[in-house]
C-alpha cells in the first residue's frame, strides 16, 4: 500500500484522488481515501477505480502527505496534467525510436 494521487478524466467524469493505493496488476485500484478533491466520496472511503488509458497515478513521499491534503484542488489538477503529458511525451518518444530502428533495418 503506498500514497498516492489517482486523476482520471473523461468527457463526463474527474475523479482526483489523494489516498492509500493498491495496484495489484487487475483492472482496478484499490484506494483507501484520504481525500477527494472534488468532495463526492468520504474521508476513509475504499473505492475500486479503473486504470485504464484515462487514468494515471503517482506516489507520494509521506513528508509531502500533509501539504498535498492542504493544497487547492486546481494546483494538484495542473499538477497531474503535466504529469500526464509528460507520460504521453516518453511513450510518444519511446515509439518514434522504435519506428527510427525499425526503419534502419529493412525485412527481406
Amino acid at each position: 500500500m503506498s500514497l498516492a494521487i489517482y486523476h482520471r478524466t473523461t468527457q463526463r467524469t474527474k475523479k482526483l484522488y489523494i489516498g492509500n493505493l493498491i495496484d495489484n496488476g487487475a483492472k482496478n485500484a484499490k484506494i483507501t481515501v484520504l481525500r477527494d478533491v472534488f468532495g463526492k466520496e468520504l474521508k476513509g472511503a475504499r473505492i475500486k477505480a479503473p486504470l485504464d488509458h484515462h487514468a494515471m497515478y503517482i506516489k507520494i513521499d509521506r513528508k509531502f502527505k500533509n501539504k498535498m491534503l492542504e493544497a487547492p484542488a486546481e494546483e494538484i489538477e495542473e499538477m497531474m496534467r503535466k504529469a500526464q503529458s509528460r507520460r504521453i511525451q516518453r511513450i510518444v518518444d519511446r515509439l518514434a525510436k522504435m519506428l527510427e530502428a525499425g526503419a534502419a533495418c529493412p525485412k527481406a
